[in-house]
């Protein structure tokens, strides 16, 4: 999620509604696929919600970046994983604009992996800096797109290699690791 800042060329420094869209974008794109995998903890997001709390979580960082204190911003805690995630980095986005430090994923993960410190409702992937997006999602994803696969592309064989190494079922993961082995959603 981080890379979708980072990956846009010609984006330097981009501003808060360009931090937003490619917030929405991106949790867009990920709704669509829940109908066809049934793995997701949400049957539908409500896109105008969810973006006005990632508005709130830039805001905060901006704010807490001006009186140097970055206190997470206690909207996000008692929400889903992923809602925290993704607003963990919104809040590390505003930090350092703020800043004028540059939206690098290894900078916004690493922001939100010391902020999540002590903060006993993180955890998991936000507690680790997103250890597993860097490690496994982000480069296949930058191979595929470099490539110039369509984005929906992206996503499936993204997950399908997150599936593979990751996933709590061993069946899962033996599954996935078969279909990459004969290609994945490109074979």
């Amino acid at each position: 999620m981080s890379e979708m800042v980072a990956f846009r060329q010609g984006t330097s420094m981009p501003s808060r509604e360009t931090i937003l869209r490619y917030v929405v974008e991106t949790v867009n794109q990920i709704t669509e696929l829940e109908p066809a995998l049934h793995l997701l903890p949400w049957s539908g997001v409500n896109s105008a919600i969810y973006e006005q709390r990632f508005a709130q979580c830039y805001d905060e960082g901006l704010c807490a970046a001006q009186t140097s204190a970055p206190n997470v911003p206690q909207g996000i805690l008692p929400s889903t994983d992923w809602a925290q995630g993704i607003g963990l980095l919104c809040f590390a986005a505003g930090y350092m604009s703020a800043g004028e430090r540059p939206l690098t994923h290894n900078q916004l993960c690493d922001f939100v992996k010391q902020a999540a410190v002590g903060l006993s409702p993180i955890e998991g992937e936000a507690a680790s800096g997103f250890s597993t997006v860097r490690s496994i999602a982000l480069p296949v994803f930058r191979r595929l797109q470099r490539d110039g696969h369509a984005s929906r592309i992206l996503l499936l064989q993204t997950l399908l290699h997150l599936v593979a190494w990751k996933s709590a079922s061993q069946y899962a993961r033996q599954q996935a690791q078969r279909l990459l082995w004969m290609g994945g959603i490109l074979g």
